[in-house]
């Protein structure tokens, strides 16, 4: 079986994404992506960590670019691992992170 995961934060620098394979209760390494945000997805994250209320409409338009990214960076991985997108078998991505307050 294959697994993907995703991930991005904070630092909205880029999408990585990493291929697995397990076998027999051992996991593969198959491939990692990067794919780096272009500067106005960069800031419009940026907006978005700084502002204390972020409108509805905001979130739904920058939820939107990113799922375009997303798909972009799983394609990526898919191709640099040689797999075809029918073979995974789940894709783990938390989504961006907007508000981080560990305390």
């Amino acid at each position: 079986m294959i697994y993907l995961g995703v991930n991005t934060g904070t630092s909205a620098d880029a999408v990585d994404a990493v291929a697995i394979q397990i076998v027999d209760n051992k996991s593969h390494f198959l491939a990692a992506y990067e794919l780096p945000f272009v500067d106005h997805l960069r800031q419009a994250i940026y907006q978005a960590v700084e502002e204390d209320k972020v409108s509805h409409r905001a979130l739904v338009t920058l939820g939107s670019k990113l799922a375009q990214v997303y798909q972009l960076a799983v394609e990526g991985v898919c191709e640099k691992a040689g797999i075809k997108l029918g073979e995974i078998e789940a894709i783990g991505l938390h989504g961006q992170t907007i508000h981080h307050c560990p305390d």
